[in-house]
């Protein structure tokens, strides 16, 4: 019997039991749609997360907390109140100064430092004239470097897809040395239903203090000049920025303190390399200072490693419906031996051979697999495209311009169907082995 035979017989005898067919394939089916799809959007999650982590900007900066390094952090979870997170803070902190800055700025590779301190509690404040009340988010920002860079900007135009946008929409930046000056976030503005910012330009900011813990005392007011609006599609925009030593006068007042800015240093600063290749140097030489570090590149391989976790996962339960499916293909098959005893005896009564009748069964047991698979990989496909619409309306509605685009590596569709096939083979092995050792005297005679 050729080989092709064996093909035409397998598929008559699949056509012919179309419903057992169907229901063994349809295991096959459900385990690969849930490889393809968990793994699938495994993957293109991971990818989306990796892009903006590395993105040009993002890849090359190291956020520096005033913690020292090698403190486990997670120490502060078990802590009961603000005087044990005080007390914790106490021991742990390690002052950032000017003095550290200017030992950061001498590392190899570090291009620039943006240091600020700040503070986000309830304040009385003035903009223009008017008085308004609530919880505000004041930076006291270093001025000897740029509030924002360049590759920043770039990459906010990039992921807007808007070229016009700049960080300062109307004005401009606040100017080293020259105090008195602010920085109000657009998002501010829009929270406090104010018109036409732009006009707010050369306007007055006032930020009052008339209490001390719970303590009423005689109002301390300080007075700024607005110089420029924060576009809102920055991060900043939601924040009032001034420089560290304006608003180290306010948390002086606020917190009883000579200096606020001399006693309690900066409170985080983020350092841009010039090349990503630096980051790792830049990295290591800020720990051998004492403090606690954290990176774009960091985080990426963190967030890798959680990921390929989650996918294993995740993947594991396709092809737990996968082992499951071929066992349910070697039921199929022994009931197809009982149903063909005899047409087994007779066929092997007319001259085929024992590796015939094996072909039959195992080109049943794989075809079941390649449907099973190829459906499969379409359905989990469908999937990841209907995921990709939904997340990309949650997106549109959240006001994010972004739009995603899934897919499915080539290496994972090829791999998936060939598992499926390579499964159902392995399980047609025993119930082709048990056919094709009938003898064909008691086949005939059943």
């Amino acid at each position: 019997m050729k080989f092709k035979d064996s093909i035409g017989m397998a598929f008559r005898d699949l056509k012919r039991r179309k419903g057992r067919t169907f229901l063994t394939t349809l295991g096959i089916t459900i385990g690969t749609m849930l490889l393809i799809s968990m793994v699938g959007l495994g993957i293109n999650f991971k990818r989306v997360l990796l892009e903006n982590l590395n993105s040009d900007a993002s890849s090359k900066l190291i956020s520096v907390s005033n913690i020292k390094n090698n403190v486990d952090t997670d120490e502060t979870m078990d802590l009961n109140s603000e005087n044990d997170y005080n007390a914790w803070m106490e021991e742990n902190s390690l002052k950032i100064d000017k003095t550290t800055l200017g030992e950061i700025r001498k590392i190899e590779g570090v291009d620039s430092i943006r240091a600020y301190i700040s503070d986000s509690t309830n304040y009385k404040y003035t903009i223009a004239d008017k008085d308004y009340e609530g919880s505000i988010s004041l930076i006291g920002a270093n001025l000897d470097d740029q509030l924002i860079t360049n590759s920043a900007i770039s990459d906010k135009r990039e992921s807007k897809k808007d070229k016009s946008i700049n960080f300062i929409k109307y004005g401009s930046t606040l100017t080293k040395g020259e105090k008195g000056q602010v920085l109000l976030g657009e998002n501010v503005i829009l929270d406090n239903k104010i018109d036409n910012p732009e006009a707010l330009i050369g306007k007055t900011f006032k930020v009052t203090v008339d209490t001390i813990g719970l303590v009423k005392v005689k109002p301390f007011v300080k007075e700024f000049k607005i110089a420029g609006i924060i576009d809102k599609n920055f991060t900043e925009a939601s924040s009032i920025v001034v420089s560290d030593e304006d608003l180290s006068e306010v948390l002086s007042f606020k917190e009883s303190s000579k200096n606020y800015l001399q006693e309690k240093g900066y409170s985080n600063i983020s350092v841009a390399a010039k090349d990503i290749k630096n980051v790792d140097g830049i990295v290591t030489k800020i720990e051998d200072l004492g403090y606690m570090t954290t990176s774009a590149q960091e985080m990426a391989k963190s967030i890798n490693k959680m990921l390929n976790g989650i996918s294993l996962i995740l993947s594991s339960l396709g092809v737990i419906v996968l082992v499951v499916a071929a066992i349910g293909i070697i039921n199929t098959m022994i009931m197809a031996i009982y149903e063909k005893f005899r047409s087994i005896g007779v066929m092997k009564a007319v001259g085929a051979s024992s590796r015939d009748i094996k072909n039959i069964f195992l080109v049943q047991s794989s075809s079941i697999g390649l449907i099973g698979g190829v459906t499969g990989v379409i359905l989990g496909f469908s999937l990841i495209k209907l995921g990709q619409i939904f997340i990309n309306i949650y997106l549109k509605s959240k006001g994010y311009s972004m739009t995603l685009e899934f897919g499915l590596p080539i290496w994972l569709v090829v791999a998936s169907v060939g598992f499926s096939i390579l499964l159902a083979l392995i399980a047609g092995i025993y119930p082709a082995s048990r056919a094709s050792k009938l003898n064909p005297v008691d086949a005939l005679q059943s």
